[in-house]
């Protein structure tokens, strides 16, 4: 009984991650969607979507929408190495240790949930956070730019764009700890 219930525990777990990491970032690019379909398009695409047979394709967009913010950040900043670059001119100088992860979870399954993997979690939602809001900037932008000026608008847009700085800032303070907490833990 007690690996059964372990098991739904594991699931329910990875199911709240992806949740956490992927579609509130969904939910956060799409919101600003809607905001752009108030201003330029009278609400037609939440007219649209607004209806029942439209909802289930809705949340599957939204968990996709979140996958394409990593993917996006991955590409701009992760794929050669510009996050690093940004991170050492901001101050934050580290060395993730990932190939001691299976030992100290082996030591100490409890302590690596905990200290370790709530920091994993952590990282890779301000990072989606952080990229959403990004993406965000660059729809309200071209937005303004090319279409029409709503000051509305242009304020969702600097804010979009502090709010992703702000959320980088985090996560780089976030994967700091989490080395820190490795290196700790790795030597126990």
């Amino acid at each position: 009984m007690d690996t059964a219930i372990e098991q739904i525990f594991k699931v329910f777990n990875h199911i709240v991650r992806e949740l956490q990491v992927y579609f509130t970032s969904g939910i956060l690019v799409l919101s600003n969607i809607y905001v752009i379909d108030f201003f330029y398009y009278n609400c037609s695409l939440f007219n649209t979507i607004n209806q029942k047979q439209f909802l289930i394709p809705a949340i599957i967009i939204t968990y996709v929408i979140g996958h394409i913010c990593m993917a996006f950040f991955y590409i701009l900043l992760e794929w050669r190495g510009l996050d690093k670059k940004l991170n050492k001119l901001m101050g934050f100088s580290y060395i993730i240790k990932s190939s001691v992860l299976p030992s100290i979870y082996k030591k100490d399954k409890e302590a690596y949930v905990h200290f370790i993997e709530r920091y994993i979690v952590l990282s890779m939602m301000r990072w989606n956070f952080s990229a959403a809001f990004f993406i965000n900037f660059l729809i309200d932008l071209s937005f303004t730019i090319f279409i029409k000026y709503y000051w509305q608008v242009v304020l969702l847009t600097t804010l979009s764009l502090v709010v992703s700085f702000i959320m980088f800032v985090l996560t780089s303070k976030t994967e700091k700890d989490y080395a820190g907490r490795i290196q700790s833990m790795e030597n126990l």
